[in-house]
């Protein structure tokens, strides 16, 4: 076999990266290493694939990741992307998180991606990254709550990372600090107050994905002065808080996913403006949470034209979810009278949690939109985070369904995950 192809087959033996961070230990059983211990030929072609080698994920809560295996990655790869997950109890030694961090700065110029969750220890290193980043594109920074005010002085070493094009900081109170010099983002994630969300974005006009969670609570709207945010390359936007669409301009807005909650009922003036203003039509929804039902036909109502859903259920009870999930399934049937979203061609479905689903409900859903005249519906998707219970009757329906032409996908663990990710603009690459 040609080694290329042998190393085509070596590089699509490497898990996903949420798969690295959960092993328990290290083991030259697991790809990459296991190629290097077949025979000779097949060493030699893993030792020189650099792709092979290029991502380094580690969490120390499970284990203390060998220094000689990260050094095994750093001399086989071109360019890093690294995955570091510290971790600290109290009374525990944390020295080798310590030195296997600071060994990785050592290499820094190299890095292309860094995902990191920040603990005390680590914070005194972070300065010496200054202009020692310049191919960095891609950073995420998880920060404890307890450590944001250390972090935010330490972290302008990123006004010096000229390549960077995506960002997201877990708790973010300092905007200057997370911004390069040379402005280029293009996707921008983010938990942070209001008005740091506002001062990023205004400095921000390339983005073209943004996730804006307002943290830890919205302001007082009744009392800001209305400074819009003008975006206009933006495609893809998840606001937690539907009041702050009234402070965003996005001209070539296609996506959007909003954070609902039970306790919502009001259809809010900000949407009204915000789709009022909007010079392109709004082609793909998101609701997330556990959204009131008269608020949700309402939005529904209001966006006419649209032609994919998703309906993102994050539970405050089992009971609850299921109740919800039920009646927006409900809604999503067209009657004689109401004739809901009329050009919608795709529909998803996703649980966050070990969730159930009223499946033969959702079923008879499909089934309506399928036998509509013009027939639209073209293809649904139903994304679990456990092994999904179909009952007798909802496999044959939905398998009707799919013989019939309707393009049904069920999706589970890792891959809901991922899907969800892409529904609430945030980055399936941190695992």
């Amino acid at each position: 076999m040609p080694p290329e192809i042998l190393a085509e087959i070596f590089t699509s033996s490497i898990p996903v990266v949420s798969e690295l961070l959960d092993r328990e230990s290290f083991r030259i059983e697991d790809s990459p290493w296991v190629w290097t211990h077949i025979c000779s030929r097949w060493r030699a072609v893993a030792i020189s694939t650099p792709a092979l080698w290029s991502v380094i994920a580690m969490d120390f809560a499970n284990y203390d990741y060998p220094l000689e295996a990260a050094a095994a990655h750093v001399e086989r790869s071109a360019m890093l992307k690294i995955h570091f997950y510290a971790f600290k109890k109290p009374w525990t030694d944390t020295s080798s998180q310590t030195q296997m961090f600071s060994y990785l700065i050592e290499h820094s110029l190299r890095w292309e991606d860094l995902c990191i969750a920040l603990k005390q220890d680590l914070i005194p290193l972070l300065p010496s990254l200054r202009n020692r980043i310049p191919s960095l594109r891609r950073l995420w920074v998880q920060v404890d709550g307890d450590l944001t005010e250390e972090v935010a002085p330490v972290v302008n070493f990123l006004q010096t990372a000229a390549s960077l094009v995506e960002i997201g900081v877990s708790r973010c109170l300092s905007p200057g600090s997370f911004l390069p010099r040379t402005n280029q983002l293009t996707h921008y994630y983010a938990d942070a107050p209001w008005d740091v969300h506002q001062e990023i974005l205004r400095l921000s006009s390339s983005l073209v994905t943004a996730h804006v969670n307002l943290f830890p609570e919205p302001p007082d709207w009744s009392t800001l002065a209305c400074e819009v945010v003008e975006l206009p390359q933006l495609r893809c936007l998840f606001i937690s808080h539907i009041e702050a669409l009234a402070y965003f301009k996005t001209p070539l807005l296609g996506q959007i996913t909003l954070d609902l909650f039970p306790d919502e009922c009001d259809f809010p003036p900000a949407f009204e403006r915000f789709l009022a203003n909007s010079s392109s039509t709004l082609r793909r929804l998101g609701l997330r949470g556990m959204p009131d039902l008269i608020l949700t036909g309402k939005i529904l109502r209001a966006c006419a034209d649209l032609s994919e859903l998703a309906i993102i259920i994050h539970p405050v009870t089992d009971t609850l979810a299921y109740e919800t999930s039920s009646a927006l399934i409900r809604l999503l049937i067209p009657t004689q009278d109401s004739g809901i979203l009329p050009r919608l061609s795709r529909i998803h479905v996703a649980f966050e949690g070990a969730l159930s689903l009223d499946h033969e409900l959702y079923a008879q859903m499909l089934e309506s939109r399928w036998n509509m005249r013009p027939r639209v519906l073209q293809a649904a998707t139903v994304c679990f985070q456990h092994e999904p219970n179909l009952s007798s009757i909802a496999h044959l329906q939905l398998g009707a369904l799919r013989c019939g032409g309707l393009d049904f996908t069920l999706t589970k663990v890792g891959n809901a995950q991922e899907y969800m990710a892409h529904w609430l603009c945030r980055p399936g690459w941190i695992g």
